[in-house]
């Protein structure tokens, strides 16, 4: 009798220790790390070092929960990342690896994958080459037939034009080009914009540009604009930008 009871404690306390491990590495794998995907309400993600990254449609980001510099890459995205001489960033996509310190880039993976370098270097790696970008080349890389094309870009952006547009249209408009997240507080959608800002125009200048001809007021914190009116609109009133 005491050999049985002794059999089943020890059968008792493996099913425990099993039922146990189970739980641990169940909730293990799911807190290991999160996962942001692309929403309209809220593109652009901060990371726990101060990087920005503004998510595309369809696109998303994995990153460790214990941020450890690393983030691997579904999809396309624009990258904004902070220095740190002591440890750089690496991200993950389509099989390659992107290696920074401090820059920021555009990752692209329609038709194979494409980063244009804006500021600072990159070290573009695959599982046989190695390329150094600088600002202001791309490179192009073919997946499974391991083509690799490295050039200088120039992106031409065309004028934006308006046409008896809402705040809220052009808004949606300037986050698609400058890539930032912008809040209209309260919902603005009495005010109608037609006039054209040039290709060179940056949000800063496109946006002082606005609030002289519509009353409204901004405030810009890392890559998030938040646009309020000035206390002088009237019900209804379409501005002509000059």
């Amino acid at each position: 009798m005491k050999k049985r009871r002794s059999n089943g404690l020890k059968i008792n306390a493996s099913i425990l220790l099993l039922v146990a491990t189970g739980y641990l590495l169940n909730h293990y794998s799911k807190t290991t790390t999160i996962t942001y995907a692309y929403t309209h309400d809220l593109p652009t993600i901060q990371l726990p070092d101060s990087s920005l990254v503004y998510l595309e449609p369809g696109a998303k980001l994995t990153v460790h929960r214990k941020f450890k510099r690393a983030a691997s890459l579904e999809g396309n995205a624009f990258f904004d990342i902070h220095s740190d001489p002591k440890q750089a960033f690496s991200l993950e996509v389509a099989q390659t690896k992107i290696q920074v310190l401090g820059t920021s880039f555009d990752v692209n993976t329609q038709n194979g994958l494409t980063v244009k370098l804006y500021e600072g270097q990159v070290q573009f790696m695959t599982s046989t080459d190695t390329l150094k970008l600088r600002a202001g080349e791309q490179v192009h890389y073919q997946d499974r037939s391991s083509f690799i094309s490295q050039q200088q870009f120039s992106d031409s952006i065309p004028p934006l034009v308006l046409r008896n547009a809402t705040l809220e249209q052009l808004c949606q408009q300037l986050e698609k080009r400058y890539r930032y997240k912008i809040t209209l507080v309260p919902p603005i959608n009495d005010f109608r914009v037609t006039g054209q800002f040039s290709s060179q125009d940056n949000i800063k200048v496109v946006l002082d540009i606005l609030k002289q001809s519509v009353p409204i007021e901004y405030t810009i914190k890392n890559r998030h604009i938040t646009i309020t009116t000035s206390g002088e609109e009237e019900a209804v009133e379409t501005f002509r930008i000059e």
